[in-house]
Protein backbone atom coordinates (compact mmCIF):
# COMPACT_ATOMS: atom_id res chain seq x y z
CA UNK A 1 0.00 0.00 0.00
CA UNK A 2 2.31 2.15 1.18
CA UNK A 3 4.94 1.54 -2.28
CA UNK A 4 1.53 2.38 -4.46
CA UNK A 5 1.24 5.81 -3.02
CA UNK A 6 4.43 6.97 -3.52
CA UNK A 7 4.66 5.39 -6.96
CA UNK A 8 1.28 7.74 -7.19
CA UNK A 9 2.58 10.70 -5.89
CA UNK A 10 5.68 10.79 -8.13
CA UNK A 11 3.49 9.97 -11.28
CA UNK A 12 1.07 12.64 -9.80
CA UNK A 13 3.96 15.12 -9.58
CA UNK A 14 3.16 15.17 -5.55
CA UNK A 15 7.24 15.26 -4.67
CA UNK A 16 7.70 18.40 -5.84
CA UNK A 17 8.35 19.67 -2.76
CA UNK A 18 10.31 16.91 -1.14
CA UNK A 19 12.17 18.03 2.25
CA UNK A 20 15.47 18.87 2.40
CA UNK A 21 16.62 15.59 4.02
CA UNK A 22 15.07 13.53 0.80
CA UNK A 23 18.49 14.93 -1.51
CA UNK A 24 20.91 14.50 0.96
CA UNK A 25 20.30 11.11 1.32
CA UNK A 26 23.20 8.91 -0.09
CA UNK A 27 22.05 7.05 -3.16
CA UNK A 28 23.45 3.24 -3.19
CA UNK A 29 23.43 2.87 -7.00
CA UNK A 30 26.11 5.51 -7.29
CA UNK A 31 27.93 3.96 -4.70
CA UNK A 32 27.56 0.35 -6.29
CA UNK A 33 28.53 2.11 -9.69
CA UNK A 34 31.80 3.55 -7.59
CA UNK A 35 33.01 0.05 -6.47
CA UNK A 36 32.20 -1.45 -9.68
CA UNK A 37 35.32 -3.15 -11.11
CA UNK A 38 34.52 -4.63 -14.18
CA UNK A 39 36.63 -2.63 -17.56
CA UNK A 40 33.16 -1.63 -19.83
CA UNK A 41 30.63 -0.55 -16.02
CA UNK A 42 33.26 0.86 -14.30
CA UNK A 43 33.61 5.04 -13.74
CA UNK A 44 36.72 6.88 -13.48
CA UNK A 45 37.33 9.66 -11.05
CA UNK A 46 39.81 12.51 -11.07
CA UNK A 47 43.63 11.75 -12.26
CA UNK A 48 42.04 8.58 -13.95
CA UNK A 49 41.43 10.04 -17.87
CA UNK A 50 43.45 11.96 -20.15
CA UNK A 51 40.48 13.79 -20.95
CA UNK A 52 37.73 14.98 -18.15
CA UNK A 53 34.11 15.17 -19.95
CA UNK A 54 32.90 18.78 -20.59
CA UNK A 55 29.56 20.37 -21.49
CA UNK A 56 29.14 20.32 -25.55
CA UNK A 57 26.18 22.43 -25.85
CA UNK A 58 24.96 25.48 -23.68
CA UNK A 59 23.01 23.56 -20.51
CA UNK A 60 19.91 24.28 -20.59
CA UNK A 61 18.76 27.01 -18.08
CA UNK A 62 18.81 26.23 -14.29
CA UNK A 63 16.86 29.09 -13.20
CA UNK A 64 16.02 30.18 -9.58
CA UNK A 65 14.31 33.04 -8.01
CA UNK A 66 16.34 32.37 -4.96
CA UNK A 67 20.44 32.92 -4.65
CA UNK A 68 21.76 30.13 -3.84
CA UNK A 69 24.41 26.77 -4.65
CA UNK A 70 23.19 23.16 -5.66
CA UNK A 71 26.44 20.82 -5.76
CA UNK A 72 25.68 17.18 -7.23
CA UNK A 73 27.92 14.16 -8.49
CA UNK A 74 26.51 12.82 -11.44
CA UNK A 75 28.02 9.67 -13.87
CA UNK A 76 28.47 10.66 -17.35
CA UNK A 77 28.50 7.81 -19.69
CA UNK A 78 30.58 7.35 -22.10
CA UNK A 79 28.37 8.47 -24.90
CA UNK A 80 27.88 12.00 -23.37
CA UNK A 81 25.03 12.16 -21.03
CA UNK A 82 23.95 11.83 -17.63
CA UNK A 83 23.27 8.20 -16.76
CA UNK A 84 19.82 7.88 -14.59
CA UNK A 85 19.71 7.22 -11.21
CA UNK A 86 23.44 8.15 -10.75
CA UNK A 87 22.81 11.45 -9.63
CA UNK A 88 23.95 12.15 -5.67
CA UNK A 89 22.73 16.00 -4.37
CA UNK A 90 25.43 17.21 -1.63
CA UNK A 91 24.38 17.96 1.21
CA UNK A 92 24.22 21.67 1.90
CA UNK A 93 22.47 22.16 -1.43
CA UNK A 94 19.58 24.66 -1.88
CA UNK A 95 16.95 22.38 -2.48
CA UNK A 96 14.31 24.73 -5.16
CA UNK A 97 18.08 24.96 -7.38
CA UNK A 98 18.70 20.94 -6.48
CA UNK A 99 14.99 19.86 -7.73
CA UNK A 100 15.72 22.49 -11.05
CA UNK A 101 18.91 20.94 -11.58
CA UNK A 102 17.92 17.40 -11.46
CA UNK A 103 14.77 18.40 -14.29
CA UNK A 104 17.40 19.56 -16.83
CA UNK A 105 20.36 17.20 -16.46
CA UNK A 106 19.05 14.38 -18.59
CA UNK A 107 19.15 17.45 -21.43
CA UNK A 108 22.67 18.08 -21.26
CA UNK A 109 25.04 16.99 -23.86
CA UNK A 110 28.74 16.73 -22.92
CA UNK A 111 31.73 15.37 -24.65
CA UNK A 112 32.76 12.32 -22.66
CA UNK A 113 35.79 11.85 -20.84
CA UNK A 114 38.32 9.80 -22.38
CA UNK A 115 41.51 7.32 -21.64
CA UNK A 116 44.82 7.50 -23.37
CA UNK A 117 44.31 6.32 -27.02
CA UNK A 118 40.79 7.96 -27.08
CA UNK A 119 38.96 5.47 -25.60
CA UNK A 120 35.51 6.83 -24.12
CA UNK A 121 34.72 6.47 -20.69
CA UNK A 122 32.24 6.76 -17.66
CA UNK A 123 33.55 9.59 -15.53
CA UNK A 124 32.28 11.18 -12.27
CA UNK A 125 31.85 15.02 -12.52
CA UNK A 126 31.05 17.55 -9.46
CA UNK A 127 28.46 19.73 -10.89
CA UNK A 128 28.64 23.24 -8.91
CA UNK A 129 25.51 25.41 -9.66
CA UNK A 130 25.32 28.56 -8.27
CA UNK A 131 22.07 31.04 -8.56
CA UNK A 132 22.80 35.27 -7.74
CA UNK A 133 20.27 37.97 -8.77
CA UNK A 134 18.67 35.36 -11.24
CA UNK A 135 21.99 34.99 -12.84
CA UNK A 136 23.22 31.38 -12.81
CA UNK A 137 26.49 29.89 -13.32
CA UNK A 138 27.34 26.10 -14.27
CA UNK A 139 30.86 24.66 -13.01
CA UNK A 140 32.28 21.21 -13.90
CA UNK A 141 35.34 19.03 -12.27
CA UNK A 142 35.77 16.10 -12.43
CA UNK A 143 34.99 14.60 -9.09
CA UNK A 144 37.55 12.48 -6.79
CA UNK A 145 36.32 9.03 -5.36
CA UNK A 146 34.43 10.39 -2.63
CA UNK A 147 33.95 8.79 0.78
CA UNK A 148 32.05 5.55 1.33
Amino acid sequence: MVLRLIVLAVLVGGCAHRPRAAFEAPVPALRAALRDTVATRRVHVAGEVARTAILADRARAVVSRVDGEVRAHVVVSARGRVEPGLVEILPGSDAELAERLLAVLPQWRFRPAERRGGTRVRQLVLVTVRSRDRHTSVDLQPAPRPEP
